[in-house]
């Protein structure tokens, strides 16, 4: 993986990391600069419109997410794929939680290591 040239889905995926959504856990210290998910949902929202997706945005407040249904003409079966769009909170951290970066052949984000 290049960081001078990354791939367009390295890239999309660094811009996906970018995105500030912090669960606010009912914490009132939170930023609502990061706090909550409906950044990210728009965008992952945009992004699978994009590609032909039917998809909606679903959910109250700053804690939306993302419904969307791909068909495939003669499928039988169906595939159910769910996951969560906030992060941890970044209290403490060292490095700019906002700012993935590669290193070798590795994306670094907010996980284990970089704060």
């Amino acid at each position: 993986m290049s960081s001078k040239n990354p791939s367009a889905a390295v890239q999309l995926l660094r811009d996906f990391i970018a995105i500030p959504s912090v669960n606010p856990m009912d914490r009132s210290d939170i930023p609502k600069s990061v706090a909550g998910e409906t950044r990210y949902a728009q965008a992952v929202h945009a992004e699978l419109v994009t590609l032909g997706l039917d998809a909606s945005l679903i959910g109250k407040g700053n804690r939306k997410s993302v419904i969307a249904e791909a068909s495939v003409r003669g499928a039988t079966d169906t595939v159910l794929i769910a996951s969560h769009l906030d992060t941890v909170p970044v209290d403490g951290m060292v490095i700019d939680p906002f700012d993935p970066q590669i290193e070798g052949d590795h994306l670094l984000g907010r996980g284990p290591g970089r704060g």
